[in-house]
């Protein structure tokens, strides 16, 4: 039960992302389907998307500098190393982020089946890394499990929306974002 409650409280900080995050996706709806038929529906769809992952990658980076201090005095004692497994959440809240950025096209092409093929085959692919994960990496194992399924339904999602709009994808710059949001967490993880 412990490891289940860290989780939850660990959860809640990328949840709030998630939120903001939200009252964009909200707004980009509107947009996805106003510009589908645009003739540089690519160029604008790819902006904003690059905007949209910076801003993503900024915010996570700013809390996570903050992260103690936010775990320390906005959290129980008891649940206060919850905060080492936000990193990895917070990543897997980027992927989702992104997926459901992606996943907008589906929705402005009128073919939501894609949307529901991709959202169930990530559902069945987190299930399997759970099964994989969990039982060595317990807590760290289900935020790994998340955070990687995500990056697979927005893999996927870029290239099967590929028919309704051309979403160019800088993913050497993606990678090395992630890298450098990734090197900040294992030294804030390490201690330093």
């Amino acid at each position: 039960y412990e490891v289940s409650g860290l989780y939850a409280i660990a959860s809640k900080i990328p949840a709030l992302l998630t939120v903001i995050s939200a009252v964009f996706l909200q707004s980009w709806q509107i947009s996805a389907v106003e510009e589908i038929k645009s003739k540089d529906n690519s160029f604008y769809y790819s902006d904003v998307m690059k905007s949209l992952t910076q801003f993503l990658i900024i915010i996570v980076s700013a809390i996570l500098l903050f992260l103690q201090f936010i775990m320390s005095h906005f959290v129980s004692s008891n649940f206060y190393d919850a905060w080492v497994l936000v990193p990895i959440l917070f990543i897997g809240v980027i992927f989702s982020n992104l997926s459901q950025f992606v996943g907008m096209s589906y929705l402005a092409s009128m073919n939501t089946t894609g949307n529901l093929v991709t959202s169930i085959l990530g559902a069945v692919i987190c299930v399997i890394l759970n099964f994989i994960f969990v039982p060595s990496l317990s807590s760290n194992g289900a935020s790994l499990a998340m955070a990687l399924s995500f990056a697979i339904v927005f893999t996927i999602r870029i290239f099967d929306t590929k028919k309704y709009v051309q979403i160019k994808v800088n993913w050497v710059g993606l990678l090395v974002l992630l890298l450098l949001l990734s090197v900040q967490s294992i030294l804030l993880v390490s201690g330093y």
